[in-house]
This record gives C-alpha cells, sequence and structure tokens, in this order.
C-alpha cells in the first residue's frame, strides 16, 4: 500500500506540474491519489504485545502438566508479529489475544511432595510377616500410588488424583495386619513418613522384633534391681 501511495503522489504531483495536462489526466491523477490513501494502514501498535511477551521470560515448561505445546505456539507467533515491520492493529490483536487465552490455559503440575515421601516410605518396607490379603491390598494402593506419582499430566485441576492416592496408600498401610490375626499398627504421619506402635517404621526389622527385643531389655532391667534390693 505505501509503494502504491507514492506512486500515486509521484503521479498526480507530475500532472500537477504539467501545464498542458487535460481535465481527465487531472481527475485521474486525483482519484487514484485518494484511492491510494484509503488503502493505506496505519502500523499497529505493538507495545502490549510485547509487554505479554515479555512477562512469560520466566515461564518453564516443566512447571507445567498442560497446554505448554499451545503457548509455546502462540508465543511463538507473537514474536513474529512483533519482529514484522508493517503489521496491521488486528494482526497484533490476534497474536496477543491467542498469547492470553494461551497463557490463561497453563495448567500447573500437581503438588506431589507428599505422595512422593508417602510412596518412598512405602516401598521401604518389610512386607514378611503380614497377611497375603493385607499386603495384596497394600500393593495395588502402592501399585496405584506410583502411578500417579510417574504421570507428569497430572495438573493442580487433578490434585484430588493426587490426594487420593496418597489416601488409599495410607489406608492400605494402615490395614496391614500381622500373620497372627493382630493389626501392625502402622501409621503414615503429616510428614510422609510411617510409625508403628513401636514408633519407628517396619522396615529391615520388623515391629514384632522390636517390642520382643524392647521387652527382654526390660525384664533384665528388672532382675538387676531386684538383686540389688536383695
Amino acid at each position: 500500500e505505501k509503494d502504491a501511495f507514492v506512486a500515486a503522489l509521484a503521479a498526480a504531483k507530475a500532472v500537477l506540474d504539467d501545464e498542458d495536462a487535460m481535465q481527465p489526466e487531472i481527475t485521474a491523477a486525483d482519484e487514484a491519489l485518494i484511492a491510494a490513501a484509503k488503502a493505506l494502514v496505519k502500523r499497529g501498535d505493538k507495545t502490549a504485545l510485547q509487554n505479554a511477551v515479555d512477562s512469560t521470560a520466566s515461564y518453564n515448561e516443566g512447571d507445567y502438566a498442560k497446554g505448554w505445546a499451545e503457548f509455546a505456539a502462540a508465543r511463538d507467533a507473537a514474536n513474529i508479529v512483533l519482529d514484522t515491520e508493517n503489521v496491521t492493529q488486528q494482526q497484533v490483536d490476534e497474536a496477543l489475544n491467542t498469547l492470553i487465552d494461551a497463557m490463561l490455559n497453563l495448567r500447573y503440575r500437581a503438588d506431589k511432595d507428599l505422595l512422593s515421601k508417602v510412596v518412598a516410605a512405602a516401598s521401604a518396607l518389610d512386607l514378611s510377616g503380614f497377611t497375603p490379603a493385607s499386603v495384596a491390598a497394600f500393593n495395588a494402593a502402592l501399585s496405584d500410588a506410583k502411578a500417579a506419582l510417574d504421570n507428569p499430566a497430572l495438573s493442580t485441576d487433578e490434585q484430588d488424583t493426587v490426594d487420593n492416592a496418597v489416601n488409599a496408600l495410607s489406608k492400605a498401610i494402615a490395614g496391614l495386619t500381622n500373620a497372627n490375626g493382630s493389626p501392625a499398627n502402622l501409621a503414615v504421619n503429616g510428614d510422609g513418613s510411617i510409625t508403628g506402635a513401636t514408633g519407628s517404621a517396619k522396615t529391615g526389622d520388623t515391629a514384632p522384633v522390636a517390642l520382643a527385643t524392647a521387652t527382654l531389655l526390660l525384664a533384665g532391667a528388672a532382675v538387676v534391681v531386684k538383686r540389688k534390693k536383695r
């Protein structure tokens, strides 16, 4: 449009300088110049678009579970508009709106910190001495928890999925039952660690063994006290 206007302007000047120009030539030059002027389009204001792109400089793909591909494409398109000299306001606005929509559709990853700790503690449990049924329920809950932990697509919109996995695994841990039918009394703490009736998780050493050891130590102490009294 700019080149057409410059050409029309030059032609109009030539007709204006031509003393012998006839009225039809003058009229044609005038109409051509008006048409070229109307065809000119003002360059779009890119300030808002530039600000929007700048605001995403610290965005990290690893922080988001959903929407990154669409966002990256919208930001690339916005940068192309910014780098193009002659763009209309409509083109600028379309790029801005697309980028903003993509930014709003981004979803952070779900918080899996507690789930990760519970899974780690549960995986370290020594399952020997527990009933097959309670171990089967535990393994099923642990498998589901690991699947949720390894799922990169879980966003804050699916935080309930993560929390439910924590709750289900915690319930399965609490449901572990000793071979004699008594409850193992294991429980998940708020920090994700696991404790039992003896105050420590059942890992390499079983809780019953620890309890028996403590009983023997107390019995030995009692004998020593009695001997001293005699």
